[in-house]
């Protein structure tokens, strides 16, 4: 163990910049509970992306942002992390880890003459602000067992400083990036505002579980079709696309088996909506498992909702259904997409602009163009920070 721990440090010594993931995790009896803290970074020595486990912390009750932040503070100190080095965390929606994010505090040594030479002092910040991403929804739902619980103890960011130094210390908070993939969730959640294709929902899982019950059905099916059916469960992302989806494959030996069982089953139009919510649903089960790879470069994340914006603009689907997801879409994901807005994070879009790969389509868009620009202001000012801080 302590052979590995030392490659460990050695790589993350080695690394220019390093992500750190962290999400919380509860027993169903909630008789423990665990953090997770990771770092994802490149080794310019393996020339490979690694993922590391730094920790797994078992965590008392209640899940205040303050003990979450001490947690995240010991396991820096523990692996000796560089704090010049963390590019941002990424967490759930979740208002605890928000509070926990911002509470903690990296310091920087600032050169004090900058301000002399014309610079701008919040050029010199290595992480920009406005990183506090607070989600007004509930999306307790989206982790199984998680405790959303908030401390509400006031927290200054502001740093005190020496004046007598000739450097200046500057307390700047870690920079968080809510994670993609919890957020898509998010934007499917307004299918429940949808009465209509919620009820077809509650119908068919209805018809599943009483499937499921059914030791003869379940036979019958695997016999028929080799499967069964897949019950949806809310804490697990993408379910209830992987419930539709089975059903449609399956549909030809389910209908077989529920005539032989003289069971009532969905109406043709019921069959052809959950067609159309199928297709639907499918690229965001496909953008959800490209997004939590461990080896994904954060350049991948706006051709990712691109895509997926355009698909909900297809003209073949229902507006009632599609209308309110690209909304969503768009709102939620306006911290990557629209630079007007106060929250927004140019960090993926100057990822995306420094992948040749993906630049030339993706930001040469005339609607990108905007995006295009923050990008390239975010590259030059990060540029101007390294001169100061090395220089």
């Amino acid at each position: 163990m302590n052979d590995v721990s030392q490659a460990i440090k050695a790589d993350l010594s080695a690394a220019r910049r390093i992500v750190l993931g962290m999400d919380c995790w509860s027993k169903k009896g909630l008789s423990d509970s665990f953090l997770g803290i990771s770092a994802s970074f490149f080794n310019p020595v393996t020339n490979q992306p690694h993922h590391v486990l730094l920790n797994l912390h078992r965590i008392p009750h209640p899940h205040t942002g303050l003990m979450l932040a001490d947690k995240i503070t010991s396991s820096l100190t523990q692996w000796e992390l560089d704090e010049s080095k963390l590019l941002m965390a990424v967490t759930d929606n979740g208002s605890n880890m928000i509070k926990a994010i911002n509470s903690i505090q990296l310091s920087r040594q600032v050169n004090p003459s900058v301000g002399a030479n014309g610079a701008d002092a919040d050029e010199a910040e290595l992480t920009d602000e406005g990183a506090d991403y607070a989600d007004d929804t509930d999306d307790s739902e989206l982790n199984e067992g998680y405790d959303d619980i908030c401390d509400d103890d006031d927290y200054s960011d502001q740093a005190e400083t020496d004046d007598g130094d000739l450097s200046m210390e500057e307390a700047v908070s870690l920079h968080r990036l809510p994670c993609v993939a919890h957020t898509l969730q998010l934007v499917l959640k307004e299918i429940d505002k949808n009465a209509a294709y919620c009820n077809l929902i509650t119908k068919t899982r209805k018809l599943v579980q009483h499937m499921r019950k059914s030791s003869v059905a379940t036979t019958s099916l695997i016999q028929k079709s080799g499967k069964t059916v897949v019950v949806d469960c809310s804490t697990r992302w993408n379910s209830i696309y992987m419930m539709l989806a089975r059903l449609l494959e399956i549909k030809p030996a389910l209908l077989e088996v529920m005539e032989e069982m003289k069971l009532d089953g969905l109406l043709s139009s019921e069959w052809a909506r959950l067609a159309e919510l199928c297709k639907l649903l499918q690229p965001f089960r496909e953008q959800t498992d490209i997004m939590q790879t461990d080896t994904l470069s954060l350049s991948a994340l706006i051709p990712s909702l691109l895509e997926l914006s355009l698909h909900l603009q297809d003209a073949s689907f229902t507006k009632a259904l599609s209308l309110p997801l690209l909304n969503a879409l768009r709102r939620r994901f306006a911290v990557f997409l629209d630079p007007i807005s106060d929250q927004f994070d140019p960090i993926p879009a100057a990822a995306t602009f420094l992948d040749p790969t993906v630049s030339t389509t993706t930001l040469q868009r005339d609607d990108m163009m905007h995006v295009l620009q923050a990008a390239k202001t975010y590259i030059r000012k990060e540029a101007r920070t390294v001169t100061v801080y090395t220089g």
